[in-house]
């Protein structure tokens, strides 16, 4: 059985990893989740490519740490990957009612191959759905502690739109017109 996503799409000026990183993990603290430390939670690095698209300077990698020090080194090292990569997140069990959230993934994404531009979480939409306030609490600590040029947010349905491709719309101004559904809007 497969499940929609829904994805929360966060578009910021061209800035390095270590920066966004730091500030999307402080917005996740702040809001009771923590990296997730589950024998099947891998951290992946983004491939970096050469400039004719041709070769890679660094082919992505999956790093699934078997101990504490070996998540602390792999975290260190997505941090300081300027092209970013893939960190799962989940709620604090103690902070949620019910079930926490789990199986976040936070997608640190480089559209330039030097800086990270945009943030990609995404979840199951059961997941979200019984959770929706503490995204929205997400949402607005990242809008009160980010530089953010702008956020999407909806349904994930296959082939329909990629990240990269809503991000350049969001930095253009045209999401509303292209993909009116994915236009955040606080409530």
């Amino acid at each position: 059985m497969s499940h929609l996503c829904e994805v929360i799409i966060i578009a910021v000026p061209p800035s390095n990893m270590k920066d966004v990183f730091d500030s999307m993990h402080n917005s996740f603290t702040k809001n009771h989740f923590e990296i997730d430390a589950g024998e099947f939670d891998a951290i992946v690095l983004s491939d970096i490519d050469t400039d004719d698209g041709e070769d890679y300077i660094f082919e992505s990698e999956r790093i699934n740490p078997e101990s504490e020090e070996e998540k602390d080194n792999a975290i260190e090292r997505l941090r300081n990957h300027r092209t970013g990569g893939l960190i799962y997140y989940s709620g604090i069990d103690e902070k949620f009612e019910g079930l926490a959230p789990y199986n976040l993934a936070v997608e640190f994404l480089s559209l330039d191959n030097m800086t990270i531009e945009c943030i990609s979480i995404s979840l199951r939409n059961y997941v979200f759905d019984s959770h929706e306030t503490a995204f929205e609490n997400l949402i607005t600590t990242v809008l009160n502690t980010m530089n953010v040029i702008g956020i999407a947010k909806g349904l994930d349905y296959p082939y329909e739109w990629s990240d990269q491709e809503v991000t350049e719309l969001m930095k253009e101004g045209k999401l509303e017109t292209v993909h009116p559904r994915l236009v955040y809007k606080k409530e």
